[in-house]
C-alpha cells in the first residue's frame, strides 16, 4: 500500500507536474500538519489532507491517492509559511479553457456537436492570525457556444393570423430569454476555519468534501448532490454549504465529524445532519458515515481501505432506507434497505529504476440501478447518476505519472462497463506541462455497444424531448489549464 501511494505522491505531483491546481491545498488553507510526535490518525474527508493536528498514517493516505487520480494539491503560486504567517492575503486562481467534440452515427461531420464550457476561479485566501482563516473563491463560466442561443418552444403562432409577424417576434423574444445563458457565475467556494481551544475544530460555509474510499464509485459521497467524473483527473464540483465540526481523538488515532448540511434548506425542518468516524491503523483505514434528511432516504455506510501485499484494496458500502424514489412503472421501496457496493484492488507495478504505474480495478453494484435499456432515458432524467446507473458494473483505470524522461507529462486512462447490458464507455487523457504555468490537457474516448446501451447512448432532441436514431460514438477534447 505504502508503495503504490508513494507513486500517487508522485503523480500528485507528476498528475501534478503537468497540471497545476489553482487551489491551495489544505495543508495551506488550514495550516500546516502538527508535529510528528502528536498521535495521527486519518483525515480522508476531502481530495487532500487537512493540516489538522492529526495527520494521516503513513499507508493510509487515501487523501493523498485521490488528490492523484482526480485533481487537488497546492497551489503552485501559493506559499505560505503557516507558522510565520508572513501574507495574511493570498489572491489566485485558475484559467481552465475547454474546447471538445462529440461523435454520433448518422450525422454529417459538420452538424457533431461542439462545446466550450471554460471556467475562471478566483479565490481570496485570507489568515490574519494562525488559528484563523477565511477562504472565497468566485467561478465564472462561459461557453461562446451558447452565444445567441435561444430556448426551443412549441410552436406558437398561427400562419393564418393577420398578426403572425409581431407573434414569431414575440416568441424570439422568450426563446432569446430562456435561453441557457453563455456567461455564469456562483460562489464555488466560501468558508471560516477556526478552532476551540485547539481541540475541535470547525469549518463553517461551502467548502470541498469527498467522502468514500473508490476511485471510480463512491456510494458514500452522501453530501456532494452531483457526482465526480472519474473519467478524468480534475474534480471540478463546487462545494457544499455545511457546519462541520471536527473532533481528533489523540489516544485512537482517530477523527470524529458532526456535520450541519444547509444546501437547499428553506426552514429549520430542512437542515440535513451527517456523522463520520475515521480510525486509523498502521496499514489500513476504517470509516463509518450516516446522513439525513427531511424527506430525502437515511444513509449509512462505511469504507475500508488496506494494504495486501502489493495490492492496495478498499471496499466501501451504503444502503438507503426510506423516500424511495422510484421511476415511473417500478413499486415503491420505502421499507427496503436498498445497498450500493463498491470493491476493487490496485498494483504499483515497477517498469525501470526510477518509473512505475499504477493499475487498478474495481466491480460497482447498486441495488436500485437500472438493467432495461428502455428505462435509461427516464432515469437519466429523473437526475439519477449516468455512473452509478448500472445494477452490476467494473472498471479500471491505468496511471503513468512522468514516464521515462517525460517528467512533465501524465497519462490517466479509465474504462467503464455495465454488466448488465455490456456496454463500455473510456477514456484517454493525456496531460502536458508547456510552461511553468500552463498545461494542456488532451483526451479522447470511444462508446461501445449496441446503440441505445448505458455507454452507448442515443442523442437527445430537445425540441420533443425525446431520443434520437444517432448513438454517441465518440468524443475528444483539449482543454488548456493555467494557473492564476
Amino acid at each position: 500500500m505504502i508503495r503504490a501511494t508513494a507513486l500517487l505522491v508522485l503523480a500528485g505531483t507528476g498528475v501534478a507536474r503537468a497540471q497545476p491546481d489553482a487551489r491551495p491545498s489544505e495543508d495551506e488553507m488550514f495550516g500546516a500538519p502538527a508535529p510528528a510526535s502528536e498521535p495521527q490518525a486519518p483525515s480522508g474527508e476531502t481530495a487532500t489532507p487537512t493540516g489538522d493536528p492529526t495527520p494521516l498514517p503513513a499507508g493510509g493516505e487515501r487523501g493523498t491517492v485521490e488528490e492523484a487520480l482526480f485533481g487537488g494539491g497546492a497551489s503552485p503560486n501559493v506559499t505560505r509559511d503557516a507558522a510565520g504567517l508572513e501574507d495574511k492575503l493570498a489572491i489566485g486562481g485558475r484559467l481552465l479553457l475547454r474546447a471538445q467534440a462529440q461523435v454520433y452515427t448518422d450525422t454529417d461531420a459538420a452538424e457533431q456537436p461542439v462545446a466550450s464550457p471554460n471556467l475562471l476561479d478566483v479565490y481570496l485566501d485570507a489568515r490574519p492570525v494562525e488559528r484563523l482563516r477565511g477562504y472565497a473563491e468566485l467561478r465564472v463560466a462561459y461557453d461562446p457556444t451558447l452565444e445567441g442561443g435561444r430556448a426551443t418552444l412549441p410552436e406558437l403562432c398561427d400562419e393564418d393570423d393577420p398578426d403572425v409577424a409581431q407573434c414569431r417576434a414575440t416568441s424570439d423574444a422568450i426563446a432569446r430569454a430562456l435561453a441557457t445563458p453563455a456567461t455564469d457565475s456562483e460562489l464555488s467556494q466560501l468558508w471560516i476555519k477556526t478552532d476551540v481551544a485547539q481541540r475541535v475544530f470547525l469549518t463553517i460555509g461551502k467548502q470541498p468534501i469527498r467522502w468514500g474510499a473508490g476511485h471510480i464509485w463512491n456510494p458514500t459521497d452522501f453530501l456532494n448532490r452531483t457526482k465526480r467524473d472519474p473519467l478524468t483527473t480534475l474534480d471540478l464540483r463546487t462545494g457544499v454549504s455545511l457546519v462541520k465540526v471536527h473532533v481528533p481523538i489523540e489516544t485512537t488515532a482517530s477523527n470524529v465529524y458532526a456535520i450541519g448540511v444547509f444546501d437547499g434548506a428553506r426552514a429549520l425542518g430542512d437542515v440535513g445532519g451527517a456523522a463520520r468516524a475515521e480510525f486509523g491503523f498502521s496499514q489500513a483505514e476504517l470509516t463509518l458515515s450516516a446522513a439525513a434528511r427531511r424527506d430525502e432516504p437515511l444513509l449509512l455506510g462505511g469504507d475500508l481501505s488496506f494494504g495486501l501485499g502489493p495490492f492496495d484494496v478498499i471496499a466501501e458500502a451504503a444502503v438507503a432506507h426510506g423516500h424511495h424514489d422510484p421511476l415511473p412503472g417500478d413499486e415503491d421501496r420505502d421499507d427496503d434497505w436498498i445497498p450500493q457496493v463498491t470493491a476493487g484492488a490496485s498494483v504499483q507495478i515497477d517498469y525501470g529504476d526510477e518509473d512505475s504505474l499504477i493499475f487498478g480495478v474495481e466491480y460497482f453494484h447498486n441495488g436500485d440501478g437500472v438493467d432495461d435499456p428502455a428505462e435509461y432515458f427516464s432515469a437519466l432524467l429523473a437526475g439519477r447518476s449516468f455512473i452509478d446507473l448500472p445494477r452490476h458494473a467494473a472498471g479500471a483505470f491505468l496511471l503513468l505519472a512522468a514516464p521515462g524522461a517525460w517528467n512533465d507529462t501524465s497519462i490517466f486512462a479509465t474504462a467503464i462497463g455495465s454488466l448488465d447490458d455490456h456496454s463500455v464507455t473510456s477514456r484517454v487523457q493525456w496531460t502536458q506541462r508547456v510552461v511553468t504555468w500552463l498545461d494542456v490537457i488532451a483526451y479522447a474516448g470511444g462508446y461501445f455497444g449496441d446503440p441505445g446501451d448505458l455507454f452507448r447512448p442515443y442523442g437527445f432532441d430537445v425540441a420533443t424531448l425525446a431520443t434520437t436514431d444517432e448513438a454517441l460514438t465518440a468524443e475528444a477534447g483539449v482543454w488548456l489549464q493555467m494557473a492564476l
